[in-house]
Formats: structure tokens, C-alpha cells, sequence
């Protein structure tokens, strides 16, 4: 038995992919991956094997339409699309007040990495209640 669960451990997991057909300005067609709804997130792997993240912002004659949180440099034809296996969340703390980041919570200051706070918040998230919001 133990074996066999050693052998199982062995196992890659497994992951959909697709692959780019098209690009037309910031906008990228991925072909083969059909699981997708509007707002998962993919990663697309460059030809020099650079990760770019994604949404997905529709679909077009079975090719979901993809839009990039960074720049487009080395995406071309047949690069491929991983789906992202969870949605993006930051872990905020008090060090956070005076930095400076992006929409993705990664640093932009120049000031190193960020410290990891206790609570995971979920980058799309509805804002809480006005009334219930501290004043500070």
C-alpha cells in the first residue's frame, strides 16, 4: 500500500491550458480552454517564459478574449494559457500606510517587498458599508 501511495504522490497534477491565436492590440485570443467564465484569471506564458496576468473579458466564436494586467512584449501566436488556480488576495498591514502600489498589490515605490499582514482580503470585493467604515 505504501507504494502505491508513493507512486500516486508522484503524479503531476493536472491543469487546462490553451494557447494565444490571436492578438489585436491588447486584446488576446486564447483557443482550447473552455472552462473559463467572464472575470477568471489566466496566466499567459511569453515566449522568453515571462508570466503575464490576465482576465478573461469575453468570448468571440468559442475563443475567450483576454485582457493583460502588464505589457504584451514576447506574446505571440501559440504561447500558452494556464488557468490561474485562485483569485488574486493581498494580506495588508499597518507597514502598508505610506507605500505605494499597484492594482495587484505589488510594490511600485522602489522600497522593497511588502509585509504580510494577518487577514486575506480578495482583490475583487465589494467595498464594506459607509456606515460601518472607521473614521481615521
Amino acid at each position: 500500500m505504501k507504494v502505491l501511495l508513493t507512486e500516486i504522490g508522484r503524479i503531476e497534477p493536472y491543469c487546462f491550458y490553451g494557447r494565444v491565436v490571436s492578438v489585436q492590440g491588447l486584446l488576446i485570443e486564447v483557443s482550447g480552454i473552455h472552462s473559463l467564465s467572464v472575470g477568471a484569471r489566466c496566466i499567459i506564458y511569453s515566449r522568453d517564459n515571462h508570466e503575464t496576468n490576465c482576465e478573461i473579458v469575453g468570448f468571440r466564436q468559442e475563443k475567450a478574449l483576454c485582457m493583460a494586467f502588464g505589457p504584451l512584449e514576447g506574446i505571440g501566436l501559440g504561447c500558452k494559457v494556464v488557468i490561474a488556480d485562485h483569485e488574486p488576495v493581498i494580506r495588508p498591514d499597518h507597514h502598508w500606510l505610506g507605500r505605494v502600489i499597484n492594482a495587484m498589490g505589488e510594490p511600485i515605490d522602489g522600497k522593497g517587498p511588502l509585509s504580510i499582514g494577518p487577514e486575506t482580503y480578495a482583490l475583487r470585493a465589494s467595498p464594506p458599508p459607509a456606515h460601518s467604515r472607521r473614521m481615521d
